[in-house]
């Protein structure tokens, strides 16, 4: 689900991040309008010009989204089953994990 929604949220970014793209290396104006923006780009690259560069982004994040979502959970999973075992619960339930063990869960994936 995660790749999915990496899949999803790019498409619909991408017309964006291309302007803002376009106007960090300068090659469109950086005053420019968001409206302005896809107007030019509109008018050079055609409609699915405002897509341009997202197979290549899409190669570099679903993947990172996909490893790092797994990761998550694995790591949860186990600050849970250690939070556990410290306080003797008895039970697997995700809401026993403290703040600190999501901390460490997102650090770890993220570091993976």
């Amino acid at each position: 689900s995660g790749m999915t929604g990496r899949v999803f949220a790019q498409s619909v970014i991408s017309p964006l991040e291309l302007m803002r793209t376009q106007m960090m290396a300068r090659t469109i104006d950086k005053n420019l309008s968001v409206y302005q923006g896809l107007q030019l780009n509109l008018r050079d690259g055609g409609f699915f010009g405002l897509w341009k560069g997202l197979v290549p982004t899409l190669w570099r994040d679903v993947p990172f989204s996909g490893i790092y979502w797994m990761s998550y959970e694995f790591y949860k999973d186990h600050f849970i089953k250690q939070q556990i075992e410290k306080q003797r619960y008895g039970t697997h339930s995700k809401e026993n994990v403290s703040r600190w063990g999501l901390f460490m869960a997102s650090f770890f994936s993220g570091a993976v």
